[in-house]
């Protein structure tokens, strides 16, 4: 009861905390799949960091060959049994959906057609670092500034998007592939937003920022998607959706 009360606590908090993490063995890096070509060439690689470079190359792949992360979460399926996830020399973590909550993202990936690529933004870039260093200092804050701003807020101090955006958030995971199939499982999640962000034929730009917490050693990813963005000041009428 405590580990589920844990679990339960730890979803209010965030878009998606991931439960445990996988190892290389179990499920590759995305080095060893990710075609490299995936980031568009106009990315200033010197902006990313290792892992976020890695990390939308996963969302990335995720959107330009869906029959691959069909691959990936039918593999991760052998790792449940009932609601327990026993991944291979970790701990036990219990689900709130088990296995049908990864069918369910499978039977999506059947239905789509392959997407084009995310093209990175340093303007959404910025966005995510400012939300980053706030839940570095206090990862509980979730989807708000320290100050209680939220995310059209923290986009409209940057730049400004036309009709759409959101943000997905990753705790704890240090892999590149498990971060992004924690949020496209999205695990007790019922509107699956997370999942949707990642597929979401509307959005044309990502920005993200990885950083470790200052108070625990923990890994948090800050993921920020639009359909366009300006880095310039301005109003923006259209209300951004955090999840």
């Amino acid at each position: 009861m405590f580990l589920k009360f844990l679990l339960l606590l730890n979803f209010l908090a965030i878009l998606i905390i991931p439960a445990i993490s996988q190892t290389s063995e179990e499920v590759p890096l995305c080095k060893e799949t990710s075609p490299i070509d995936l980031v568009p060439k106009d990315v200033n690689e010197k902006s990313l960091s290792t892992l976020e470079n890695k990390v939308l190359d996963e969302v990335n792949l995720a959107r330009t060959e869906p029959s691959q992360y069909i691959g990936f979460l039918t593999q991760y399926k052998n790792y449940v049994n009932g609601k327990i996830l026993r991944v291979p020399n970790q701990k036990p973590i219990l689900m709130e959906e088990g296995i049908p909550v990864i069918e369910s993202a499978i039977a999506d990936f059947k239905q789509i057609e392959k997407l084009t690529p995310l093209k990175f933004s340093t303007g959404l870039k910025k966005v995510a670092e400012n939300q980053l260093k706030d839940l570095k200092e206090n990862p509980n804050l979730g989807h708000f500034g320290k100050d209680g701003s939220g995310l059209k807020k923290r986009l409209l101090r940057v730049g400004k998007y036309e009709k759409v955006a959101s943000e997905n958030i990753n705790y704890k995971d240090t892999d590149p592939r498990e971060i992004v199939l924690r949020m496209l499982i999205d695990d007790g999640v019922k509107s699956r937003t997370h999942r949707k962000n990642i597929l979401n034929q509307q959005f044309n730009l990502l920005g993200l920022a990885c950083g470790e917490s200052t108070k625990d050693p923990q890994m948090i990813c800050v993921l920020v998607f639009a359909d366009k963005f300006n880095e310039s000041a301005g109003s923006n009428k259209p209300k951004a959706t955090e999840f």
